[in-house]
């Protein structure tokens, strides 16, 4: 077998919110003979490291680097298309290797330019007052993790380098050799870490897994790559809206203040400061309400013992995600923190604040986001896109900033009720399968169970079929009868109890007995064999101790597999990727090509949701699966997207996307 040729490299660029990257130095080394190249400014020396790079990869060279997204873009800068160069992505392989690994997860670590010893925190236990900080993978990290090196001066120079890169554009030659010299560093440790990566491997994996290791790590490679294609593709939007949406921030606010304190008129939650002409946040008839509430003894306290109003405190308890009930307090409490949440990046930033990147830091001069799409950012291998450069991640009315140019049009297709399905398929539930047929998976289980007529409709027993909606959905997301009765309770708007909830638990497990024993089968195999392992590679290691987040994971984890193969198959096929999302995925295309665009779309859709299934499933995956297809753009029947969840609440806002 041929030896194993890396092409080991680094670039160093800024303009991460235009589509083409601004190219400032290269370091690269093949093994024997290294470079550093500035490039800056320089066309003639991008072109001729276009042609070496290329030269290397018709030699069968491989890219060994910290993180293919930036490489990957990188290349682009250049012409050159990063899914045609093999890439093994060293911060991916990381991120794999500390997946509930705790030997590597936890422990010393860099923390912000300091060796700290961080814990892992057992699940439920809040008493644990240690560090538990995710675990860190950036470059620096994961040196000092795999090799033991790391100085105080590595974190200072790469601040101090980072800060000069980005923030100059004129370079003199002394920052010149600095940059190049600190590309250098960047790669030299790349081999060691590579091989301290796989001796981890050696350790973790079977002879069976060893063996198509490589092959997968390919794969994650060319991955990462394809979202660098997204991002640097991006998506549009309207920059008229976006302007005048920033400006006017102050009034949503308050028209949300006010509709709010009218709502609750003996609370008055907010109060008007004259001075600062602007409500603020008068906290005592909130934890008043919470003191009352029978949540008060699970509540999350803060340092001084105090009720918590963070958002995470009311999510504990509350479900709400794009509806909120008028007159239903919590809901209404949860959709102000919401909103702050969602207009994050778009407020201006504290001059205190550490990180000071907007939504504006992703948005470029083409009226188009690049955000950063986080490939394997999740346990499951999900993208895991920060929320400030990703709108579809803040409140549903806000998507429809989203806007094609004249001539362009946008197709979304969602997998409906996907994670129903890949259970049904993988456990080979035949009842389950048969309910995803029907149409109707909610109803068909509330007629397996015999609480609904055989002839019942959506129309005809609405309220029966949103607490069966409620059960799938709260037993898709691993909760007990606790946290199902307050879903039905705030779903529905009826109370139910512990002993409701487990009832109708109970029926899902008698309706879906295949399924249910899978679903207990999974955890006791995750304890023994002390890893799960999806379709295309991908592993969670064995040191999760949260049950409901193990019973996630096979599913999430087959989603985020299909999603892939969806963005491989669809870019394949010539069609312009734009956005993932969970589970459905956007493109972008030329008005008058509509059909034939929507047909190759749906077509790989449907191709990538059988593809890793076998046999009759891989069949029933094919034709079971039902897309939910959306079109918009200035020549179609919906000239914008408006999400349907979001409906009143962007009859409210809209008027704010003015001038």
């Amino acid at each position: 077998m041929p030896k194993q040729k890396w092409l080991d490299i680094d670039f160093e660029y800024k303009g991460t919110n235009e589509a083409i990257l601004d190219l400032v130095s290269v370091a690269f080394s093949d093994g024997e003979n290294q470079r550093s190249i500035w490039l800056h400014n320089d066309p003639k020396k991008k072109a001729a490291l276009k042609k070496i790079l290329l030269h290397y990869r018709d030699l069968g060279y491989t890219i060994r680097c910290w993180s293919y997204n930036a490489e990957g873009q990188s290349l682009i800068a250049l012409g050159i298309n990063p899914i045609t160069f093999p890439c093994i992505d060293l911060n991916v392989e990381y991120r794999m290797l500390t997946n509930h690994n705790d030997l590597l997860g936890y422990g010393k670590q860099v923390i912000d330019g300091r060796i700290l010893k961080t814990y892992r925190k057992e699940y439920g236990d809040d008493k644990d007052k240690r560090r538990h900080d995710r675990t860190p993978t950036n470059l620096l990290a994961g040196t000092y993790k795999l090799l033991g090196k790391f100085t105080t001066s590595d974190y200072t120079n790469k601040n101090k380098m980072r800060d000069l890169i980005l923030k100059t554009n004129v370079y003199s030659d002394e920052d010149k050799q600095s940059i190049l010299d600190y590309g250098l560093g960047d790669i030299k440790d790349l081999e060691d870490i590579y091989n301290a990566q796989i001796k981890h491997f050696k350790r973790l994996l079977s002879k069976r897994e060893l063996q198509s290791l490589h092959v997968q790590q390919l794969y994650r490679g060319e991955s990462v790559a394809r979202a660098a294609l997204i991002a640097s593709i991006g998506y549009p939007v309207s920059r008229q809206k976006v302007t005048a949406f920033t400006r006017n921030i102050p009034k949503i606010i308050q028209d949300v203040q006010e509709d709010i304190n009218k709502q609750f008129p003996d609370m008055e939650i907010f109060k008007w400061k004259k001075k600062e002409e602007k409500y603020a946040l008068f906290q005592k008839p909130i934890k008043e309400w919470i003191e009352s509430s029978e949540y008060k003894n699970k509540w999350v306290k803060t340092a001084s013992k105090d009720y918590s109003l963070a958002l995470d405190a009311w999510e504990k308890h509350f479900s709400f995600r794009h509806e909120f009930p008028r007159g239903n307090f919590p809901a209404q409490f949860l959709r102000y923190l919401k909103l702050q949440q969602s207009l994050n990046g778009f407020k201006p930033k504290s001059v205190t604040a550490k990180n000071k990147d907007t939504f504006f830091s992703y948005y470029g001069s083409d009226d188009r986001a690049h955000p950063y799409l986080n490939a394997y950012g999740a346990q499951s291998a999900r993208y895991q896109p920060k929320a400030l450069g990703f709108i579809h991640l803040k409140a549903a009315w806000m998507r429809s900033l989203v806007e094609p140019k004249p001539g362009k049009a946008i197709a979304s297709i969602d997998y409906v009720s996907e994670e129903f399905l890949i259970s049904a398929l993988v456990s080979k539930d035949q009842n389950m399968i048969k309910s995803y047929a029907s149409g109707d998976v909610y109803l068909a289980f509330a007629k397996l169970a015999g609480s609904v007529p055989q002839n019942a409709t959506k129309e005809s027993h609405k309220l029966q079929r949103d607490r069966f909606k409620a059960t799938v959905l709260a037993i898709s997301y691993g909760m007990g009868a606790k946290g199902l009765a307050n879903k039905l309770t705030v779903d529905t708007g009826v109370e139910h109890t512990q002993v409701e909830a487990q009832d109708l638990i109970d029926k899902f497990n008698a309706a879906y007995p295949e399924y249910s024993a899978w679903a207990f089968n999974i955890k006791n195999e995750y304890v023994e064999e002390g890893k799960i392992n999806l379709p295309d590679g991908w592993m969670m290691f064995g040191d999760n101790d949260n049950q409901r987040s193990v019973g996630n994971m096979p599913i999430q984890g087959v989603g985020s597999c299909i999603l892939r193969k969806a963005v491989e198959l669809c870019q394949d096929a010539g069609l312009v990727v734009i956005i993932p999302l969970h589970d459905a995925l956007y493109i972008e295309y030329d008005y008058d090509e509509e059909k034939a665009c929507l047909e190759l779309f749906k077509s790989c859709m449907r191709q990538a949701f059988a593809w890793y299934f076998e046999g009759q499933q891989k069949v029933q995956a094919f034709n079971l699966i039902r897309l939910d297809l959306d079109t918009w753009g200035p020549e179609c029947k919906n000239k914008m997207y408006i999400d349907s969840r979001s409906t009143e609440e962007y009859k409210k806002f809209s008027k704010y996307f003015k001038d």
